[in-house]
């Protein structure tokens, strides 16, 4: 019997769109994780400049190579690391334990959007993962002259979030240290 490692129990992707370029945010809460790496899929060839937080704490992602979509369209993968900013008592929990990631990066348009251009499409297709999730959530920001529509089964367009995107949250915690001899003083 085949079981789930982890599952996603929330995803918020907004797109801020521009005349040549896309800034995409992702945030992700993860239940359950023991899996070392969360492998993001079918982001555009032109995604660079990734910015990545795991439990509030930097880190690295590794390329994960070019693969093909349905539609034909290369696309690539990568692999964020999950074990990060755990204390050793929460990582050894492991059955209760959240895992909040916040993806940022940009991609350019196939064409840059002028005034002149009326009618176009940019495809702005969230990132896929290998797990489940339970609730996505998206948001498009377009320039002011610009409308958009849906095509696909996300369901209806809203004006409003009907779900507040997640809040990321980190598992360590600051210390302050002060000297021996310091007077704390009563307000």
């Amino acid at each position: 019997m085949e079981t789930l490692e982890a599952a996603i129990d929330r995803v918020h992707y907004k797109a801020l769109v521009t005349s040549t370029h896309t800034v995409h945010s992702m945030i992700l809460i993860m239940q359950s994780t023991k899996l070392q790496y969360l492998r993001v899929m079918g982001l555009p060839l032109t995604a660079s400049k990734f910015t990545v937080l795991v439990n509030s704490e930097p880190v690295k992602p590794v390329h994960g190579g070019t693969n093909r979509d349905d539609c034909g369209k290369d696309t690539q993968s990568v692999l964020i690391p999950l074990l990060v900013g755990l204390q050793t008592e929460t990582a050894n929990e492991g059955g209760t334990l959240l895992t909040s990631v916040e993806v940022n990066y940009f991609s350019t348009h196939d064409e840059p959007l002028t005034e002149n251009s009326k009618n176009g499409t940019i495809s702005l297709n969230p990132p896929h993962f290998d797990l489940p999730v339970s609730v996505l959530t998206t948001q498009i920001l377009l320039p002011r002259p610009y409308r958009y529509k849906f095509a696909g089964d996300m369901g209806e367009a809203s004006e409003r979030l009907d779900v507040p995107a997640p809040e990321p949250f980190a598992y360590k915690k600051g210390k302050r240290v002060v000297r021996n001899d310091h007077k704390f003083t009563i307000v």
